[in-house]
């Protein structure tokens, strides 16, 4: 798991988890940034990384993303662009066609 994910638990015994950027991957960049932190914000959701068959590194896009960075972007380009092209107009057809 290429993240450094720290829990904190207060008085109260609530836990937080703080620090977890790097446990999803990032949405591809787009030019211009919207914002040199889009990085840490950006994330994909959890669902949608665990229905591609192929391995997504959360590093993509990254300069520490490793030495198969290519063929980790190209593959997080595919699960985003499915994302945009499939997933996202699949439900508003649904959300459509059950309206009021």
């Amino acid at each position: 798991l290429a993240a450094d994910v720290q829990l904190f638990v207060d008085k109260e015994k609530d836990n937080y988890l703080m620090s977890c950027a790097r446990v999803l991957p990032a949405e591809p960049p787009t030019y211009p940034l919207p914002s040199w932190r889009s990085h840490l914000t950006n994330m994909l959701r959890p669902e949608l990384v665990q229905s591609s068959l192929d391995p997504v590194n959360p590093d993509s896009f990254c300069p520490w993303a490793g030495r198969n960075f290519r063929e980790d972007n190209v593959a997080l380009r595919v699960l985003f662009n499915r994302l945009k092209k499939n997933v996202i107009p699949g439900v508003a057809i649904f959300l459509e066609s059950h309206g009021e």
